[in-house]
């Protein structure tokens, strides 16, 4: 499994609505949730915002070479926490809501990717955080 622009953008491609656009994909750590979740336990993966309301996500397996994707709406969002740490990563851990469940997310992601990979990811990651400032709560 290869990580890089050209297959981050195919993969996300692949969860598009018709019409719809990524607007800020990134790559990004996912981290696990909850009370016994461990901060070293991660994922690697992608994430985006959409023109169509949409934040989508894919977690790699790479044991068995899948992406395995997400789709929340932003519509949903009940919480939203962005904090920058001392290494100038963004965490941002979200709660999306519906009428039968509460869906909690946390990722990281940096504004450079060790060996140049994703050339457009401190512009996406800027815009990411511009579109979510909206939904701080």
């Amino acid at each position: 499994m290869t990580f890089n622009q050209q297959s981050m953008d195919s993969a996300i491609d692949q969860l598009l609505e018709h019409g719809e656009k990524s607007l800020c994909p990134v790559y990004c750590l996912f981290k696990k949730t909850g009370l016994l979740a461990s901060n070293k336990t991660v994922q690697l993966g992608f994430a985006t915002c959409t023109d169509g309301n949409r934040f989508l996500t894919l977690r790699a397996f790479p044991l068995i070479g899948r992406l395995s994707p997400e789709v929340y709406s932003l519509d949903g969002v009940s919480s939203l926490v962005v904090t920058k740490n001392f290494f100038g990563q963004y965490i941002i851990n979200a709660v999306f809501s519906n009428e039968e469940e509460k869906q909690r997310l946390r990722f990281q992601v940096g504004l450079k990717v060790a060996g140049g990979g994703f050339p457009d990811q401190r512009e996406n990651l800027e815009r990411m955080l511009s579109i979510l400032e909206k939904y701080k709560g």
